[in-house]
C-alpha cells in the first residue's frame, strides 16, 4: 500500500499479485480475505485504487455485476474473475479496464510465449465515487520490458498537494572529473589567475569583490568543466545501450509482423537479443562494482578526501551489499577481480583432479584414449 496527498483527500494505492487459476482454494481464500481486510480498513474519505496482476478474466458479460464492471472486457469470465468481480461489487469498486471500447490488442495485458493466447488479467480498479477521475485504461504494447505482460496505463486526473519543505539553496554541481586532464586543469588555473589579478587592481568594497569573483568563477567553471550529468544507470555502457535499442527495434517489428513465419523468426531474434542484453548488463555491473571497490583506495592514495568520502558512501549503501564476492588465494590475499578468481579456481581444480601420467604396457588406441583414474584410497590424515 502507498498513500499520496492530493488537494481533495488522501489517495490509497493497493498493489496486488493474486494467485493463478490453478492455485488451491485455500490460497485463493487467503488472498481475497487479506485484500478484503485491507479494503475494509481504508477510510471512506480516501480515494481507493487497486492495481496489479490479479490473474482474473472478468470478460465482457457484466450480468449481475453492472455496478462493478463494463461490457468491454476481453474473453469470458473464469472462477477468479467471478471472485474478483464480487469483491469489487461488495466494496464499491469499479473495474475501469472493462469500460473503454478499445481494440483487442489494447485490452490484452498478457500474451502467451507462443503468441497464440491473449488474456486481460491485469486490472486498474478505483472507488465508484471517484471513477470519473480515471479517464482511460489501456495496454501499451510498445513498452520494451522483456515480459509476457503488457504495460497497463491508466490516465488519472488528480491534483496532488504541494509538499511543504524549507527552501534549499540549489548548488551548482560541475563535472570535476574533467580536472583529471592536465590541459583542463591548466586552463582553469589560468582563468583563476586572471580573475585574481583583475580583482586585486579594482578599488571596490569587499562585497563587490566577492560578488565579481564568485560570478567569474561560476562562468569559468560552466565553460570549462560543464555540469555533471546525473544518470540513474551510470554503470551501463554504450554498447549495452546499443543492444537495448536493437532489442526494442526487434520488438517493434514483431508487433507489426503480418504472417506467422515472420513472427516466429522475429520472436526468436527478440529472445536472443534479450539474452545478450542481460549478459552485457551483468558484465557492466560486475566491472562497475570492481572499479567502485578500488576507487576508495585510489582516492586515499591520492589524498583526495572528497572522492574518498563519496565512494565510501556509495559502498555503504544496502544495494551494494553482496554485489561482489571474494576468493582467498594461496598467499591468504583476497582476490576481487574476476580474472584472478578464475585463475585460482583453475589451479585449485587442476591440483585436486589431475592425476600423474602413467606408463601402460598395453598398446594405446590412438583414436580413443582410455581414461586413467586413480582408484587408490586417499592417504590417512590420522597420526
Amino acid at each position: 500500500m502507498a498513500r499520496f496527498s492530493t488537494k481533495s483527500c488522501k489517495l490509497l494505492l493497493i498493489q496486488c499479485y493474486a494467485p493463478t487459476e490453478q492455485a488451491t482454494t485455500d490460497e485463493k481464500d487467503s488472498f481475497y480475505e487479506a485484500l478484503e481486510n485491507t479494503l475494509r480498513n481504508a477510510k471512506r474519505s480516501e480515494i481507493t485504487m487497486v492495481i496489479g496482476d490479479l490473474n482474473t478474466k472478468v470478460g465482457a458479460d457484466n450480468k449481475n455485476f453492472e455496478h462493478a464492471m463494463g461490457r468491454h472486457g476481453l474473453g469470458n469470465m473464469n472462477e477468479n474473475g467471478e471472485r474478483f468481480a464480487e469483491l469489487c461489487s461488495n466494496n464499491n469498486l469499479y473495474i475501469r479496464g472493462t469500460l473503454f471500447p478499445h481494440k483487442q490488442i489494447h485490452k490484452a495485458t498478457w500474451v502467451s510465449p507462443d503468441q497464440t493466447m491473449q488474456n486481460q488479467i491485469d486490472h486498474i480498479v478505483i472507488h465508484k465515487e471517484w471513477r470519473r477521475s480515471l479517464f482511460d485504461v489501456r495496454a501499451f504494447r510498445g513498452a520494451d520490458t522483456a515480459s509476457d505482460h503488457q504495460l497497463l496505463i491508466g490516465s488519472v486526473q488528480l491534483k496532488i498537494a504541494a509538499l511543504k519543505v524549507r527552501d534549499i539553496v540549489d548548488r551548482l554541481k560541475f563535472n570535476i572529473d574533467k580536472l583529471k586532464s592536465k590541459m583542463v586543469h591548466k586552463n582553469l588555473e589560468k582563468e583563476i589567475e586572471k580573475i585574481t589579478q583583475r580583482t586585486q587592481k579594482a578599488n571596490e568594497s569587499t562585497e563587490k569583490k566577492w560578488h565579481s569573483i564568485r560570478t567569474a568563477l561560476l562562468e569559468a567553471s560552466e565553460e570549462i568543466l560543464g555540469r555533471r550529468k546525473i544518470s540513474r544507470k551510470d554503470w551501463i555502457s554504450d554498447d549495452t545501450w546499443g543492444s537495448i535499442a536493437n532489442r526494442k527495434e526487434i520488438k517493434g517489428k514483431l508487433l507489426n509482423a503480418d504472417n506467422e513465419t515472420e513472427k516466429t523468426s522475429l520472436r526468436r531474434q527478440y529472445w536472443e537479443a534479450n539474452k545478450s542484453v542481460k549478459k552485457a548488463a551483468r558484465k557492466d555491473k560486475r566491472i562497475w562494482a570492481e572499479n567502485l571497490a578500488q576507487a576508495p583506495q585510489n582516492a586515499a592514495d591520492l589524498k583526495n578526501p572528497h572522492d574518498l568520502y563519496r565512494f565510501t558512501r556509495q559502498l555503504a549503501k544496502k544495494s551494494f551489499i553482496n554485489a561482489t564476492s571474494t576468493v582467498t588465494g594461496k598467499d591468504v590475499k583476497q582476490l576481487t577481480a574476476v580474472e584472478e578468481q578464475v585463475q585460482i579456481w583453475q589451479e585449485h581444480f587442476g591440483e585436486i583432479l589431475s592425476t600423474p601420467a602413467q606408463e601402460h604396457k598395453h598398446e594405446v588406441n590412438t583414436t580413443k584414449h582410455p581414461l586413467v583414474i586413480n582408484e587408490n584410497p586417499p592417504p590417512s590424515t590420522q597420526k
